[in-house]
Order: structure tokens, then C-alpha cells, then sequence
């Protein structure tokens, strides 16, 4: 199977004083046999700010950031190029199907092959997803909660300008410390005391990682999973009641 990708412009409407409006998607046309197929890998938005003339080798390095073996070849590109080419890359192995059914899934690799790619924290992340959702912002006394932060998340003044600006840092900072108290107060009812200092440095350690192995066939498996949690993470997943395993498994191939 031979594919490529590309970036599809597509007119959507007309505004009222005239402006044309576009979506972007990229696609890869795949040739079969002697059938070629065209299938839309993700929707890029309107307001897509890479220029056309880099549209090419975007999509080159993209195709570099999935095949392993095809960056023993480099490929020279604007910074900011090279910045959306990673981003998008990751995107489509975040946006891949998840490997969890259950069901084993055997693959002919080359162990050789294999490479460990885009560690990124998830720990501090999963347990920040889990209190996001049971946070509530009843407060009365915006001034009290706000002379307690510093303690708990190490804040420092931040002078505005304007009202809005500042208003908008007090509404996050406000957030921020809801959400901490809610993963605090649910630890607590287990006879977890610890300080949020001590919960993120526990949970930093857990990571996110892509392997990607070359497959007998020559193509590409790609697939990110979070690493085992530790004893201590498995304690406060535990406490909190939530998955141990960040993300699940995602897997691609190209």
C-alpha cells in the first residue's frame, strides 16, 4: 500500500460583508491495489495558521514524526513548521482508536526497532481531570479564599492593569484552589494528609509514553500508553477511585 498526505482547502460559506470562510482537513490518499482511496485523518479548523507555501513539507515531517525510519533522512523546516508537524503527529496518536478490548493483539515487530518517544507528565493531570469534575464555585468571600492560596499553591502577587485581567487571574486562581481542595478533602476521608506539594511530586513521576516498533510488513506501530504506577500513585489513584492507568492505550500504525 502506497499513501501520502495532504492538506485539503474546502470553501464553507459566505460572511455578510463578503468574507469567505474555509475548513482544512488533513487527508491521506492511500492507492490499494489499483484503487486509491482518500480518508480525512483530522479536521485542522479554519483558522489554520501555517501558510500554503509550507504546506508540503508539513506534511513531510508529519509523515517523519509517524515513520521512524524515514527521519535517518532529515528534512529542513521552519521552526514553526517543525512546532505544528510534532503537534499534529501527536494529535493523530492521541485521536487513534484504543487498544483496550480486551481481546489480545499480536504483532510481528522488530524489537531493534524499538524507541520510547514524547514522555510527558500525566499523573498531576489525571488526578487535576478528576477533581475538575466534582469542583463547585459556591463562594461567598472571594478575598478569604484568596489570602489562603499562597500556602497551597505557591502564588505570588500579579499586578493588572485593568479590572477584567484581574478578575479573570482571581477566577482561575479561585478554581485552581477548589480543585485542590476537593482532591485534599476525598484523600483525607482515607487518612491521606499529605500537602499538595507532596501529592504533585508523587504523581509527576508517572508518564506518558509513545513506543513505536517496524513492523515485519515494514510499516510503523505506534503505541502510547502511561507507565505502571508506583506504589505510592497507586495509593492515591486508589483513595480517589480512579484509573490507575491514565489514557488507556492508543494505537496506530502507518
Amino acid at each position: 500500500m502506497l499513501c501520502a498526505m495532504f492538506i485539503r482547502r474546502t470553501r464553507t460559506g459566505t460572511g455578510e460583508r463578503g468574507e469567505v470562510y474555509y475548513s482544512h482537513r488533513l487527508v491521506r490518499s492511500e492507492r490499494d491495489g489499483g484503487q486509491i482511496r482518500q480518508r480525512t485523518l483530522l479536521n485542522l479548523g479554519s483558522d489554520f495558521p501555517v501558510e500554503r507555501r509550507h504546506w508540503a513539507v508539513l506534511c513531510s515531517r508529519i509523515q517523519q514524526q509517524l515513520d521512524r525510519q524515514a527521519e535517518l533522512v532529515p528534512l529542513s523546516c521552519p521552526e514553526e513548521v517543525e512546532r505544528h508537524a510534532q503537534r499534529i503527529a501527536a494529535q493523530l496518536l492521541n485521536s487513534a482508536p484504543s487498544g483496550g478490548t480486551g481481546r489480545p493483539d499480536l504483532q510481528t515487530v522488530d524489537v531493534g526497532s524499538l524507541e520510547l518517544i514524547r514522555p510527558r507528565s500525566v499523573g498531576v493531570e489525571h488526578v487535576g481531570l478528576w477533581a475538575m469534575e466534582r469542583t463547585y464555585t459556591s463562594l461567598t468571600d472571594v478575598e478569604a479564599v484568596f489570602r489562603s492560596l499562597k500556602s497551597e499553591l505557591g502564588l505570588r502577587p500579579i499586578f493588572h492593569q485593568t479590572q477584567r485581567r484581574s478578575d479573570g487571574h482571581l477566577f482561575i486562581t479561585v478554581i485552581a484552589y477548589q480543585m485542590v481542595q476537593t482532591i485534599r478533602r476525598r484523600l483525607a476521608q482515607q487518612g491521606e494528609y499529605a500537602s499538595w506539594a507532596s501529592l504533585r511530586a508523587i504523581l509527576e513521576g508517572q508518564q506518558r509514553v509513545t513506543a513505536t516498533f517496524r513492523r515485519k510488513d515494514g510499516r510503523t506501530l505506534h503505541v502510547r500508553k502511561a507507565t505502571r504506577a508506583e506504589p505510592e500513585q497507586q495509593e492515591i489513584y486508589r483513595a480517589l477511585g480512579i484509573d490507575p492507568a491514565p489514557g488507556g492505550i492508543r494505537k496506530m500504525i502507518v
